[in-house]
């Protein structure tokens, strides 16, 4: 329960770093940038993550969803 606990406030703490962080680099890039300009700069580079995460997940997961090899059965189908 204890070891539950402290996970909790690093994650709480971790969470808060990174929105002080976000907010602060906002308020600078309004000096240079326009409102519009930023949201797609971080919507553009979200996706890019995402994207990445998400190939990383099927590489990376034990179903080969893709990848087969030759003569190998998926579902009960020969490739």
């Amino acid at each position: 329960m204890k070891a539950n606990s402290i996970s909790g406030h690093f994650a709480s703490l971790f969470t808060i770093l990174i929105w002080g962080t976000t907010f602060i680099s906002t308020k600078i890039l309004l000096v240079g940038f326009r409102p519009v300009g930023i949201l797609h700069e971080k919507v553009t580079a979200l996706t890019v993550v995402r994207m990445v995460m998400t190939l990383m997940g099927l590489f990376l997961s034990e179903k080969k969803l893709f990848f087969l090899k030759k003569g190998e059965k998926q579902n009960g189908l020969a490739k």
